[in-house]
């Protein structure tokens, strides 16, 4: 799972607020940078696949011009739907 850093916490917080929004890595970025945490894109990007890896992020690929978008998953809502 690797090393927890404030910038991946902050990612997480976001996708967290964000929950049920697609997002893609340029709107994380633009958020988080507006709310004072700049973050490289090459970090939200490794990030982002390591959480889809996890099954915690969703990743939508619409078409092979546009960026990929990532949804937050509620796990609470999603364990309650398959139990």
């Amino acid at each position: 799972m690797g090393y927890h850093t404030k910038q991946k916490e902050r990612i997480l917080d976001l996708l967290k607020t964000c929950a049920g929004e697609h997002l893609t890595v340029s709107d994380l970025g633009k958020q988080l940078e507006e709310n004072g945490t700049p973050v490289g894109t090459a970090t939200i990007y490794r990030y982002l696949e390591q959480l889809t890896e996890e099954g915690v992020l969703r990743k939508y690929i619409l078409d092979g011009k546009s960026s990929a978008c990532y949804q937050y998953l509620n796990m609470r809502r999603v364990r309650s739907i398959f139990i």
